[in-house]
């Protein structure tokens, strides 16, 4: 049975300006990660994407019919400044030779996302940015590198599931209770790969 519209839902599908929120990855990642080490499947627990997806729209303070993901764009129409900002960072786009983004909150390392390369990295700029810019932050202080470097550590060393991926590469899955993560290896080659920290 359809929950709140989302699979009735008639608007036409197409590629979003944004990926979806952080905690919604979190807990995709998460279930997918247990799935893969349970049983061998790729399956998610739909009922705590759902969750996420309603607890993120609840926290924006977005009211609508569909639940979509995507209806969080409607925050925006609301906070003009950080709409400014979005636009401001998309329209730069990344600097020359970047190739991943890390996400923090004062201190506090929230998301990890890193591309193969600087041009795997470019289509996805605009959609990184509006996702972690529409989130508010969640703790206070400066940000530090030897945090920063520390979590990316921690991410590249944790146990990983492998299974074989949707399409082509290996599927990497890392759910070691303090960080949910996935990543995709492609000839031995890293495609992309990102990490959600938990407190």
């Amino acid at each position: 049975m359809p929950r709140a519209g989302r699979w009735g839902d008639r608007r036409d599908f197409g590629r979003g300006r944004a990926f979806a929120p952080r905690r919604t990855l979190r807990a995709k990642n998460a279930s997918v990660a247990d799935s893969i080490r349970r049983e061998g499947s790729r399956r998610s627990d739909q009922a705590a994407v759902w969750s996420a997806i309603d607890q993120e729209l609840a926290h924006l303070g977005v009211d609508t019919d569909t639940r979509a993901v995507t209806d969080a764009e409607q925050f925006l129409r609301r906070d003009r400044q950080r709409a400014h900002i979005i636009r401001s960072l998309a329209r730069r786009g990344p600097l020359p030779g970047q190739c991943g983004v890390v996400v923090a909150h004062g201190r506090r390392v929230v998301a990890i996302e890193i591309f193969g390369n600087h041009d795997l990295l470019i289509p996805h700029w605009e959609g990184l940015v509006r996702s972690h810019l529409m989130e508010r932050p969640t703790a206070n202080g400066h940000p530090s590198a030897t945090r920063v470097l520390y979590r990316i550590s921690r991410f590249t060393n944790a146990q990983a599931e492998a299974n074989r991926g949707v399409g082509l590469g290996t599927g990497l899955h890392v759910n070691d209770r303090r960080t949910v993560g996935q990543a995709l290896i492609h000839d031995g080659a890293l495609v992309h790969a990102s990490a959600f920290m938990i407190g």
